[in-house]
């Protein structure tokens, strides 16, 4: 999965204008949910379809999830 993927419905234009200003764009909500779903894809397949590392991924942040062996312990991710 590429980010462009996620906007095959944008011409290259729309696409570009998202590109450079994406702080901007992830407060569009039609561009968080979009690039949300992106990553947590890309985490569930890291994790070879492991929903509850590839969540405490997405959560907790890779790093913590590696450190911690697992799911962190963290008050964050139950």
């Amino acid at each position: 999965l590429r980010m462009r993927e996620l906007w095959p419905d944008y011409s290259d234009v729309q696409f570009r204008e998202l590109s450079r200003d994406v702080q901007t764009s992830l407060l569009r909500p039609e561009v968080a949910l979009r690039v949300g779903l992106f990553v947590l894809a890309e985490r569930i397949e890291a994790r070879d379809g492991n929903l509850t590392l590839a969540l405490a991924d997405y959560n907790a942040g890779l790093v913590a999830v590696n450190r911690a062996g697992g799911v962190p312990q963290n008050g964050e991710t139950p």
